[in-house]
């Protein structure tokens, strides 16, 4: 019985201190992206930050002894850093040091055996509204995913049948850039010296489609993992190895030139991105599964789906953040006063828009401020994969309806298509959380705020002026 107080005594600081690292952003919703990374020298890093020796931490990390002015630090949030120092002077050295453990360990519960991940679990259910599933090979799937991304490709790529995916899929993408291209030269808002750059932009934006070559490459992979000391006993000891082996691969990368066309990402994955400082589109042969696309589907649906999500991440080199990054990927303001004040206008639009709108079921408001980066990108992105589609219809002519569906259109089609990605449950808590904390709006309104801001849904179903889905104010980006 004794044993319970002294415990209790050891770890309520500990829970103190987690509890006050949870409640510091690193992040401001108001912020934009110029506000964030400031390059900054070691010696003003240490004036910020006095309860940390960052000479002596530098040269642990990286075996060499870096003069205090060298600006070599890219600072993100220095508001963090700030009440980072303020905690850090809070609790004494005994609490932080287990906190930081605590930290440890709790990256590494998925990896532990089954009793650690139930109970694991519980807590992710009850505070986050989990879905049921992620115990047992969910997890390992995950984690080999993360430290076998190219290995994993690789077999995922055997299991498919589809050989021509990587060109069907620059097909697409080629004909929503060139589409976006034409939009860009046909805006108004944009003054011509802000457009000149963005025609650059979007001419010079790279692309990482499905997977990199070397991945069919057996000899290639067997290789680069040669290295690699995996046992087959012991799953807690292999996780723990590669992860340290990837953060000594991070390290090597200390002063060197950046890659730009090295893939950043494991091309499993169903999550398709934009790379502001390469300027880069990364659609991972991940996103190929059936309920985004199958070369087989009608082309409303490959535009409304996969076509959406790739003009959705296209748009992000021009959206709140994305817009502060030159055609090479460099941090640089290039949009003039008259444009910027324009663009202002409707992002304010936006944030209006989606924080207008609650979601019944836990009957709370959305936050339009935090997730309006990811508004712009699937407002234009819906009607930039539509236009796309219509150019593709000029070329190919209309296509077969669908039997029961032959009342609509194509274009019609199209954005049904669309709202299907959309459909979903959502579990309370995670609802609460989602709308809390995520910087993407729940589902639902993914899709209504989409096609309450579009002109081309509107008309397409030739929708009544007072009708639910035809909001009055549309908040129009490109």
């Amino acid at each position: 019985m004794a044993l319970r107080p002294a415990r209790n005594i050891l770890w309520r600081p500990v829970e103190q201190c987690t509890h006050s690292f949870m409640t510091i952003r690193d992040d401001q919703p108001s912020n934009t992206v110029m506000d964030f990374y400031k390059k900054i020298s070691v010696g003003e890093l240490q004036t910020m930050v006095p309860s940390i020796n960052w000479t002596i931490y530098f040269h642990l990390v990286f075996n060499e002894f870096i003069p205090l002015d060298e600006p070599i630090v890219v600072l993100y949030a220095d508001q963090y850093i700030g009440d980072l120092e303020r905690l850090i002077r809070q609790f004494d050295t005994r609490t932080i040091t287990s906190y930081c453990l605590w930290r440890v360990i709790a990256s590494l519960v998925p990896d532990l055996s089954k009793s650690f991940r139930e109970a694991h679990y519980e807590l992710v259910r009850l505070t986050q509204g989990a879905a049921p599933h992620g115990i047992g090979s969910h997890c390992l799937l995950n984690r080999a995913d993360e430290t076998f991304a190219q290995p994993m490709t690789y077999l995922y790529l055997k299991s498919q049948s589809d050989d021509s995916i990587r060109e069907e899929l620059q097909e697409l993408i080629q004909n929503i850039r060139s589409t976006f291209y034409e939009t860009i030269k046909r805006n108004t808002w944009m003054t011509n010296d802000t457009k000149k750059v963005a025609l650059a932009k979007a001419q010079l934006m790279s692309e990482f489609i499905a997977y990199p070559l070397e991945t069919l490459n057996e000899t290639y992979l067997n290789l680069s993992h040669a290295h690699l000391n995996i046992s087959f006993d012991n799953h807690l000891n292999n996780v723990i190895n590669l992860l340290g082996n990837e953060v000594r691969k991070n390290i090597a990368l200390f002063r060197k030139p950046v890659d730009k066309k090295q893939w950043m990402t494991s091309s499993a994955q169903v999550n398709a991105l934009y790379d502001s400082n390469r300027n880069a589109i990364i659609i991972p042969v991940g996103m190929t599964r059936p309920f985004l696309y199958n070369s087989k589907f009608p082309h409303f649906v490959i535009y409304g789906r996969i076509g959406m999500v790739i003009a959705h991440e296209i748009i992000h080199g021009f959206d709140t953040n994305g817009r502060y990054f030159d055609e090479h990927g460099n941090l640089f303001q290039w949009w003039n006063n008259e444009t910027d004040a324009t663009y202002r206008e409707t992002e304010r639009c936006i944030v209006e828009q989606y924080s207008n709108y609650t979601y019944e079921q836990v009957n709370m408001t959305l936050n339009g401020n935090t997730t309006r980066s990811e508004n712009i990108a699937d407002i234009a992105g819906t009607d930039l994969a539509f236009l796309a589609y219509k150019q593709w219809l000029k070329v190919h002519g209309d296509e077969r309806r669908l039997p029961l569906l032959d009342k609509y259109t194509s274009e019609q089609m199209f954005f049904i298509a669309f709202s299907q990605i959309w459909c979903g449950n959502y579990l309370n808590e995670r609802l609460r959380k989602d709308i809390r904390d995520m910087i993407h709006t729940p589902f639902r309104y993914r899709m209504i705020g989409s096609l309450h801001s579009s002109h081309h849904f509107s008309q397409t179903f030739q929708c009544n002026p007072n009708a639910k889905m035809n909001r009055q104010i549309k908040c129009t980006v490109f």
